[in-house]
């Protein structure tokens, strides 16, 4: 048996939906006097048309006697009501018998759509739902048309029913598998949910006229039903729909690709109708981001930020999706819960699932575009704001986001959009840098309040994060006292400039001063000299297409910007390396690692390059290089990153991980000879040791003779 409980409940949400009748007099007395009588009796008389039985059958929450009006025929003769809304009156859809009538017609069809819900409102006659949904066709069709505003040939009957309709497509959204898949069957009525939503924003006609129509007619007004539909409900079937659409199992409606069409269908939906407005282009994800910039309660947000991440999962993202997300995070964010929602749309907006590595890839256009549009200026302004919560979730969004913006920063379009940006950034970045500066947090607690001070603490999960943005930030900021080693010859190391340089017919990548100093190197070059040059290399391989190469010979060129940049600043800790492992720097080979969000720079030995998965050819030609770097003394050096553009259709599917490029670093002006640089390093670091240990011998010293002095005070006034 049921629960008392459960049974008050029911009986709860029963006397909710039927308390908007209270206004009818004598109501109880004239529900006892309908269920005395038969049901098909009933059925008849609302079949023509008297007010009385069908408004009283509308308040009716006697479940039992409710079925047996269905069992009666109930539906079909109140959805034969509506097969005539369209083109006719209501007194014309009336059969011609309800004209021998006495009593009180029915005047306003919000009746029969009331009974309707009233219907769907029963938890024993949920396989009414299927039935009705399959039958209310010609009245979606008057509904959906918010141009023309009319049923039954009225205006005011569709207003008087545009809410309540709305309520009863909800409650059939709630039904089983079938109800919902002959739902999807009428055409156009997503489309008018998602217009209803805008209204307020889009259609002050429909607003105006509304109030025009609000008296006019034989409507019964009903108490708890909006006259105009709420947005809470239509966010709410929208939500329900793409549930079903994108749950499991729901192989039984249609199939994902079909899933996938159908969403990408209601994403690109345009919010106004084109016969009222043709010049509007505002699609239904955009016009959500729109949305949640106004004064939405916490649930509906969620709402939308669930539906948004939907329509993302399907690949639907455009430039004004990217530009609509940052926006929103730039000027509109409300709270915390609000940020973390943000960023990991902006993540998921960003990438795309890659079946075969079953993870999130970077799209390089949407970054490059994100980037332009200020998604870096975004996620440091959500830092600070937030920077007094608890905020590892937020710190771990935007990591995921910048993770994978760092394997393709040094992508053509995505570099520019970062130099174009990069001062902007630079500004907000440096405060973010000197809150989490371990060095200045006290000289910056020293200039706040005591309250202000609270919210200032070391994490190192986010010194960790502002790293790595800066690391992005600055990869192609070169120095200019290094690219010059690409104009030395490659052999002598003369620096070379005008008609002096001399490149290489093949690969176009080094110089030489002269054609004795190619040849004496093309034993050592000729290894190398294949995969130097980007463009020709993917030529070899099949790939004419133009634009392509020239995005390939860009990032090439970015690669090894960021590689000599990261190079020029770590000079002292690759030296300081070699000297703590006791090897010659002439010996090592500075190894530099793209391919991990923080590049990383290490020296290492020659055997030490099998760790990391050379080739044979690869590797004799570095041994190659090394032994005649040795001799010329320049530093030999290695950097690993991503290469998407080298196999791209390409080569084999292991190829399109990373690439491996040798470059040899002559001596330059500013360190001299690599070896004399490291003999000077290794000179200062003894001697600074020799004072730290001076000055640890000092205050030893000091320390025994205060100690002594002191003791032999305490002795002196014991003698006394």
């Amino acid at each position: 048996m049921p629960s008392k409980k459960k049974n008050r409940g029911k009986q709860r949400k029963l006397k909710e939906a039927n308390d908007n009748f209270k206004h009818i007099p004598h109501l109880k007395a004239q529900v006892d006097a309908l269920v005395s009588q038969p049901p098909a009796k009933v059925v008849e008389a609302i079949r023509l048309g008297r007010n009385f039985h069908t408004l009283v059958a509308t308040n009716l929450c006697n479940a039992p006697y409710l079925r047996r009006l269905v069992s009666a025929g109930l539906i079909p003769t109140v959805l034969q009501f509506f097969k005539q809304c369209e083109n006719e009156n209501i007194l014309n859809a009336l059969p011609d018998e309800s004209k021998m009538v006495k009593d009180e017609l029915v005047r306003c069809p919000m009746k029969w759509v009331a009974l309707l819900v009233n219907v769907t409102l029963q938890d024993d006659l949920k396989e009414c739902r299927l039935q009705i949904a399959d039958g209310i066709a010609p009245l979606i069709k008057c509904m959906r048309n918010d141009h023309k505003r009319e049923l039954f040939r009225s205006k005011t009957y569709w207003y008087d029913i545009i809410g309540l309709f709305m309520t009863l497509l909800t409650r059939l959204m709630n039904g089983d598998r079938a109800t919902i898949k002959c739902l999807f069957k009428h055409e156009g009525l997503m489309d008018m949910v998602i217009r209803s939503m805008f209204w307020n924003n889009h259609r002050k006609d429909i607003l105006e006229e509304s109030e025009t129509y609000q008296d006019q007619g034989d409507g019964v007004e009903i108490v708890g039903i909006s006259r105009l539909p709420e947005f809470g409900i239509l966010i709410q079937f929208v939500l329900n729909y793409t549930t079903i659409l994108c749950s499991e199992g729901v192989a039984s409606l249609q199939s994902p690709e079909e899933t996938q069409i159908r969403l990408k269908d209601i994403a690109t939906t345009i919010i106004v109708n084109e016969s009222h407005d043709p010049s509007c282009k505002i699609t239904f994800v955009v016009g959500l981001l729109h949305l949640l910039k106004t004064n939405l309660s916490a649930k509906e947000k969620d709402y939308c930020f669930t539906i948004i991440q939907r329509f993302i999962a399907v690949d639907f993202v455009d430039k004004d999706v990217i530009r609509g997300v940052v926006d929103l995070g730039c000027n509109f964010v409300s709270g915390y819960k609000d940020a973390v929602a943000i960023t990991r749309l902006g993540y998921n907006m960003l990438n795309y699932f890659d079946s075969e590595k079953k993870l999130l890839c970077p799209i390089e256009r949407h970054y490059a575009y994100a980037i332009s549009v200020g998604v870096i200026e975004m996620c440091v302004n959500l830092l600070l704001q937030f920077e007094n919560c608890d905020n590892d979730e937020l710190i771990d969004s935007v990591r995921m986001l910048f993770n994978n913006a760092s394997l393709v920063a040094l992508h053509k379009k995505t570099s520019k959009a970062i130099s174009d940006r990069r001062n902007r950034v630079s500004e907000r970045l440096e405060v973010l840098e000197v809150m989490t500066d371990s060095d200045n947090l006290g000289q910056v607690l020293c200039a706040l309040t005591l309250n202000e001070r609270k919210t200032i603490r070391e994490n190192d999960k986010l010194i960790e994060l502002v790293r790595l943005i800066r690391s992005i930030v600055d990869k192609t900021a070169c120095n200019p006292a290094l690219v010059s080693s690409n104009r030395s010859c490659l052999n002598c190391s003369i620096m070379l400039e005008g008609d002096a340089i001399r490149r290489c017919g093949k690969c176009e990548a080094v110089c030489y001063c002269s054609r004795e100093c190619q040849v004496e190197d093309w034993n050592s070059h000729k290894h190398g000299c294949k995969h130097m040059n980007v463009r020709k290399t993917l030529k070899n391989a099949g790939c004419n297409n133009a634009k392509e190469l020239k995005e390939a010979e860009a990032h090439s060129k970015n690669k090894r910007a960021a590689f000599m940049k990261l190079f020029s600043e770590n000079i002292n800790n690759v030296l300081m390396q070699a000297i703590l492992q006791g090897w010659d720097i002439l010996d090592c080979i500075v190894l530099v690692d793209f391919r991990s969000p923080l590049p990383t720079i290490q020296v290492v030995i020659s055997r030490m390059l099998e760790l990391v998965g050379y080739e044979p050819d690869q590797l004799h030609y570095s041994y190659q290089t090394l032994e005649k770097n040795r001799s010329k003394g320049k530093l030999t050096c290695i950097y690993i990153s991503y290469a998407p553009y080298d196999s791209r259709a390409f080569g084999p599917p292991e190829e399109s991980y990373y690439s491996v490029n040798t470059v040899s670093i002559p001596p330059c002006e500013q360190f001299g000879r690599w070896a004399e640089a490291q003999a000077k390093l290794k000179c200062d670091m003894a001697n600074k040791m020799e004072d730290i240990r001076s000055d640890s011998m000092t205050r030893r010293l000091l320390f025994g003779l205060y100690f002594c002095s002191w003791f032999d005070g305490i002795f002196s006034r014991l003698k006394a």
